[in-house]
């Protein structure tokens, strides 16, 4: 039995089954279990901040599981304090609070009932396209009807918004609106980058009714965008910021920074869970940080973005590329993504098929010019390919 046929026989079918095998990686490099190799420009959905295998990783998880592996929150770590004080410090939140969870949905579900708590029985406003997590919290607050469909009812008194429309936000937030749901790139319905007009509508909005605005960095965070935070162009200081993915670079952990003046809205009790600031996942949190530090990988990645669109822009069967550093949509000229993303993945490159006619790419923070000039090349002749086939 190989390991497709294991996987459907044990992994439950939330997911279809994936097309390759990984045993193995390094840097930007992945090995399936036949040993070829590929270039991994998803970095496990934006999340290997610092590729695969990265040493400073290794090394901060390696000391610190042969030291303190988890002690729940009945104890304090230095790690997780340290990571607290340094995420506070980037986001400019002085007073602020950090609140340990494992994965972006748990920390849009700590948002949402903080938001609750501060103005009880509030109503939530978000974005059509946006996307917050599975679980029926963060569900209810994402604008994508396929995903929410078979779990209603879901949370009562969440209101759309359309994306980009600022006439459209101002006219869903009102007095009894308690949070805002935004995203800087709306990454799973496209890649779509948010205006500054519609972010400063919103924000106007918020002020004027007393809510509070949750700018959803997940998947924009951590220097993803070539800044620390997607939201910093926009010259704004949101209330209450969910992070995760490339936090860990590849080790689990979420978190929830929260603004000071609502860090007593929930008391001791509140809300909590077992794995939230783990040692191990918040020294992998500070090696990703210290070494985005030390590498200057915010230059890099706007250079990157600089590279990558000189290769891809108008080029035959692109439209436009989108988005902001390392996360960018391919907008190709029909809906034969999937046949993109498939034929790349032939030819050794991973990229997603993020909508019918938009490839996701998110590499590792690290990838070189010459990876990209690689890279691109692979993508720009499976568009091709793949153009042929469907005319």
């Amino acid at each position: 039995m190989n390991y497709f046929e294991k996987w459907e026989r044990s992994i439950l079918a939330s997911y279809s089954t994936p097309s390759i095998v990984l045993v193995k990686g390094s840097g930007v490099k992945v090995i399936d279990e036949h040993g070829k190799e590929y270039l991994d420009f998803l970095a496990g959905i934006a999340v290997n901040s610092l590729g695969h295998a990265h040493p400073a990783i290794v090394k901060a998880v390696t000391k610190q599981v042969e030291t303190l592996g988890h002690v729940s929150n009945l104890a304090i770590n230095k790690p997780s304090v340290d990571l607290a004080m340094k995420l506070l410090d980037l986001l400019q939140m002085p007073g602020g609070r950090i609140f340990f969870c494992n994965s972006g949905a748990e920390a849009n579900e700590a948002a949402f009932k903080l938001a609750r708590a501060y103005k009880p029985e509030s109503e939530m406003v978000s974005v059509e396209g946006g996307f917050h997590g599975r679980t029926m919290g963060a569900l209810s607050v994402t604008g994508q009807p396929e995903k929410q469909e078979p779990f209603k009812p879901l949370l009562s008194n969440v209101r759309f918004a359309k994306m980009n429309d600022a006439t459209s936000i101002d006219s869903a937030i009102n007095p009894k609106t308690g949070g805002i749901w935004l995203e800087s790139i709306q990454g799973e319905a496209g890649v779509i980058p948010a205006t500054a007009e519609f972010i400063s509508a919103s924000f106007r909005a918020a002020e004027q009714n007393n809510a509070l605005i949750v700018m959803d960095e997940v998947q924009t965070g951590i220097a993803r965008t070539g800044n620390w935070f997607g939201f910093e162009k926009f010259g704004v200081k949101p209330h209450l910021v969910p992070l995760a993915k490339g936090l860990g670079g590849g080790i689990p952990i979420g978190a929830l920074a929260v603004q000071d003046s609502l860090v007593e809205a929930i008391k001791p009790g509140g809300h909590g869970t077992t794995f939230g600031g783990n040692p191990i996942g918040a020294a992998a949190g500070l090696a990703v940080i210290e070494t985005i530090e030390q590498l200057d990988l915010m230059k890099h990645v706007q250079l990157a973005e600089v590279k990558i669109r000189e290769l891809l822009e108008n080029e035959h069967g692109v439209v436009e590329v989108r988005g902001s550093g390392l996360l960018l949509g391919v907008v190709l000229s029909g809906n034969y993504a999937k046949l993109v993303e498939e034929n790349a993945r032939q030819n050794g490159l991973i990229v997603n098929a993020v909508r019918p006619n938009v490839i996701r790419l998110a590499p590792p923070l690290i990838v070189t010019m010459d990876e990209i000039k690689e890279g691109m090349d692979v993508l720009r002749n499976a568009i091709i390919k793949s153009m042929e086939v469907v005319s």
